[in-house]
């Protein structure tokens, strides 16, 4: 086959492309030293994220447990003022109640008054109208009897003549 220029032009040759691909492989490709230097930065960077998301985390349930107390406060507050107006509300229905059962006792008295009165008035006029018709009647009684007596004194008086 070849000659020995051409063996050696295809030697250097492939050596070229040796050297190329080892600087390629070099380049991209990290080495062991490097590769456990990058491990331990990542190792220490995931601790301190780790240190730094566990130290958020305390705050954050700190900050949640703060605003928990005072959620609990601020409702136990409402709650008060809610059974507090409540009873406010309660006790002003009872104190118009009881206006109102006054009143309607007042009323009930003042109508009382009124049937004793208008009672009253007509047991007088009862009263009246016995009066009267006793009075009438004791005229009858008189009127008849003088009537009667009348008649008995012509009577006696006719026969008077008569005999």
């Amino acid at each position: 086959g070849m000659t020995s220029d051409e063996a050696e032009r295809l030697t250097r040759q492939i050596l070229d492309i040796i050297i190329a691909a080892d600087r390629r492989t070099r380049t991209t490709v990290a080495s062991k030293g490097e590769l456990e230097s990058l491990r331990t930065e990542n190792r220490i960077s995931m601790e301190a994220w780790k240190a730094e998301i566990k130290g958020e985390t305390k705050s954050l349930f700190g900050t949640l447990s703060r605003n928990q107390e005072y959620v609990t406060n601020e409702h136990d507050k409402i709650r008060s003022e809610l059974k507090h107006e409540t009873e406010k509300l309660m006790a002003s229905q009872r104190l118009d109640l009881n206006l109102e059962k006054g009143r309607m006792r007042d009323e009930m008295h003042t109508m009382e008054d009124r049937l004793h009165t208008a009672e009253a008035k007509l047991e007088k006029s009862l009263a009246e109208v016995k009066t009267q018709l006793e009075m009438a009647k004791n005229d009858i009684i008189r009127f008849a009897l003088g009537t009667s007596l009348s008649f008995v004194a012509v009577g006696l008086g006719i026969l008077r003549f008569l005999s």
